[in-house]
């Protein structure tokens, strides 16, 4: 059985994705459970896959997630590419925002070089990307575990 969340939001950016998704993610990748935001500037309304009703955040089912190489846009990794199957949807209406959470079996370490994109799949199979992003130092991640 699938069940629908509704979700709402009022904070704007000045900067969007050509189809109004924005997906922030931060300042840098953690290693362990990494906390985004996705705001929906779009026409229409934006659905991912999730586990189960609490939230927020919601946990997004990993399947849908990618990530890539920012340079060659080649993929890095499928984040747990073995999961089960999710339970929920999470609406996003056009203007609002939600938190989510992702928690991969592998990120970049703090000493790959680069700069990696978070590639996020709506329940319609449509990619969203987020900004080009560093791995994590030490004290990056510190801070982000401070943050949660």
């Amino acid at each position: 059985m699938l069940g629908v969340l509704t979700l709402a939001g009022c904070r704007h950016l000045a900067a969007l994705a050509p189809d109004g998704v924005l997906i922030d993610a931060g300042d840098c990748l953690p290693a362990r459970v990494l906390p985004l935001t996705i705001r929906n500037s779009g026409p229409r309304a934006v659905a991912f896959a999730v586990y189960g009703p609490d939230g927020p955040p919601w946990r997004l089912q990993p399947d849908q997630v990618a990530l890539l190489h920012a340079d060659t846009g080649a993929v890095w990794s499928r984040l747990l590419e073995h999961s089960r199957p999710a339970s929920f949807e999470a609406v996003i209406e056009p203007g609002d925002g939600a938190a989510f959470i992702i928690e991969p079996a592998a990120m970049p370490a703090a000493d790959d070089s680069g700069r990696f994109v978070l590639e996020l799949r709506d329940i319609a199979w449509r990619p969203h990307r987020s900004a080009a992003l560093p791995p994590c130092t030490t004290a990056d991640a510190d801070a982000a575990r401070a943050r949660e």
